[in-house]
């Protein structure tokens, strides 16, 4: 159990097929304390039923990460239930669906900012929000994908938006570097989430990835929370800003 002793946030777990869920039972199997973050009651009753159907036991608390006064409530309850923390695990994005396979010169910027606003600038606004609950030699986790920096038809703003999220962890890394706070990203391969199945082709990619992988495997959640306790553990020293690729070695390859 080797996150036994550490609390903190998880944003963005929303039903059993969620990454953000994954991580939060591996979390929690690991001795950590966790505290979800969804945004509506829906969703937080949803969270609430897997805990229970898995004997599990955290709060489960509703924000609007648009909405700053919503973001200051959840801080102070977060300050009330954990006192300081020890990781943001943030696993959140957004857009509209009909931004999505859809030509990226078609994109208003009312759903562009949309996504720009849910996908990065919630990242920035969150570890703003509770760096002061934050302790020194903690770790912050954000998501991504490889369509950050490769075309993947169908993923088109999203990208975009992902692209600005990696960039800002590099930033924020520096930020708070002197704090000895690791700042990284995951980015796994294509995942059958209920998220990813907005993006068109879905089961090709999965199959497309796991042909032209070096290691052949097809990565599911379980994989990619595994990786996530190393990165939040004591075990990982010296590592941070860095996109952690957790794709069967896929990004790797130039002859797809």
């Amino acid at each position: 159990m080797i996150l036994t002793g550490k609390r903190g946030v998880i944003f963005g777990a929303s039903n059993k097929y969620s990454i953000a869920w994954g991580i939060a039972k591996q979390f929690i199997k690991e001795g950590a304390i966790v505290l979800f973050s969804v945004k509506s009651s829906k969703e937080a009753n949803k969270v609430s039923s897997l805990l229970h159907e898995n004997g599990l036991h955290s709060s489960v608390e509703v924000c609007d990460l648009s909405d700053e006064s919503s973001l200051l409530d959840l801080k102070e309850k977060v300050a009330n239930q954990l006192g300081t923390i020890d990781f943001i695990v943030h696993s959140v994005a957004y857009a509209q669906k009909d931004s999505l396979n859809n030509h990226l010169l078609n994109i208003t910027w009312e759903d562009f900012s949309t996504a720009i606003q849910i996908s990065c600038y919630s990242f920035i606004n969150i570890i703003r929000t509770f760096q002061e609950l934050l302790n020194d030699n903690g770790s912050i986790l954000t998501l991504s994908y490889i369509g950050s920096h490769k075309v993947i038809p169908g993923y088109d703003v999203m990208g975009v938006a992902k692209a600005a999220l990696e960039s800002t962890v590099k930033y924020v890394s520096y930020v708070l570097g002197e704090r000895n706070i690791k700042v990284n990203v995951l980015s796994p391969g294509p995942i059958n989430t209920v998220s990813a199945r907005g993006i068109k082709g879905l089961k090709d990619l999965i199959k497309k990835g796991q042909e032209s992988a070096p290691l052949k495997e097809v990565i599911n959640i379980d994989i990619v929370s595994k990786n996530a306790v190393y990165l939040v553990s004591d075990f990982c020293k010296g590592v941070t800003g860095q996109v952690i690729y957790v794709d069967s070695g896929y990004h790797v390859m130039g002859i797809l």
